[in-house]
C-alpha cells in the first residue's frame, strides 16, 4: 500500500501537490523523503478562524481544484480529500498548499469496479458511503463538504 502512494505521488507532479524527492528502502523500512511543508493543515486554518474572507477561501479552493484536476488527468480518485490532507507551504495567509495523503488514492481501470468505503466519514460522497460503485466524481463531493467548511467556519 505504502509503494503504490509512493508510486502515485512520484507520478502526480504538480505545484499543489506534495514533492516526493527519494525514496530509500532498508531491509526493513521505507524511507520517504518530500518537501517540508511548515504551515499548518487547512484544518487548524478553518478551526482558528484563519480563512479571514470569501476571497481567501476562493484563492485557498481554487488551488485545492488545480491539484485534483491533475489527479483525475491521470484517472486517480484520491478518495480521502479533507482539510487535513490539504497543507500550507508557509504561516503565510497566502501560502501556496499542497495535497497530501495519497494512501486510499485508486487509479480507475477497465473492468474494476470501485466500490470500496475508505476515506473520512464526513467527507464520503453518498455512494462511497452506502458501498455503491463511484468514480472521480467522489471526489468532488468531499471537494464540496471542505468548501462548505471553509465558508462555515467548522
Amino acid at each position: 500500500a505504502v509503494r503504490d502512494e509512493v508510486e502515485i505521488l512520484k507520478e502526480l507532479v504538480h505545484s499543489n501537490i506534495l514533492k516526493c524527492f527519494e525514496v530509500q528502502e532498508s531491509e526493513l523500512e521505507l524511507y520517504i523523503v518530500t518537501e517540508l511543508l511548515g504551515g499548518g493543515d487547512l484544518y487548524d486554518r478553518i478551526n482558528g478562524r484563519r480563512i479571514a474572507s470569501e476571497r481567501m477561501a476562493s484563492n485557498i479552493f481554487r488551488q485545492i481544484l488545480f491539484a485534483v484536476e491533475h489527479i483525475h488527468s491521470f484517472k486517480i480518485i484520491h478518495r480521502d480529500l479533507k482539510p487535513q490532507n490539504i497543507m500550507f507551504v508557509n504561516q503565510s495567509p497566502t501560502s501556496p498548499l499542497k495535497v497530501i495523503d495519497f494512501g486510499a488514492a485508486i487509479r480507475i481501470q477497465k473492468d474494476l469496479v470501485i466500490d470500496k468505503q475508505v476515506g473520512t466519514v464526513k467527507y464520503m460522497s453518498p455512494e462511497m458511503a452506502s458501498k455503491k460503485e463511484y468514480g472521480l466524481e467522489t471526489d468532488m463531493w468531499a471537494l464540496g463538504v471542505v468548501l462548505y467548511t471553509m465558508l462555515a467556519g467548522q
